[in-house]
């Protein structure tokens, strides 16, 4: 079964149900990702005995701030278009890809 007929198997309220945006469980998820970023930064700056080894954890939040800045670019994680452009503006910021530019290229694919 490929992605389309799944998709096509869910009824209309199970879709609504796997697609719905909320502010506070998107902020409360952002809140853990910036707080494992922050708290992994810490331990390394610490350091901590095998602090190298946080450098890989550390690495791996780091880069999923891009699938962040991806979603935030469809508007998906919030419900508030404001929430989703901040957060967009900041993950770009952090990784050195604006997040303008990244949702025009994005949509270009599309």
């Amino acid at each position: 079964m490929d992605h389309k007929a799944f998709l096509a198997s869910l009824s209309a309220e199970q879709r609504q149900h796997l697609t719905a945006r909320s502010d506070v469980k998107g902020l409360a998820h952002l809140a853990l990702h910036w707080g494992a970023i922050i708290a992994c930064a810490g331990l390394i700056l610490w350091p901590v005995p095998l602090w190298q080894a946080l450098l890989v954890v550390q690495g791996v939040l780091l880069v999923f701030l891009f699938t962040l800045l991806h979603e935030t670019s469809h508007k998906t994680p919030f419900a508030s278009d404001w929430l989703n452009n901040a957060v967009g503006q900041v993950c770009g910021f952090l990784i050195f890809l604006p997040a303008t530019w990244f949702r025009y290229f994005h949509f270009a694919h599309h």
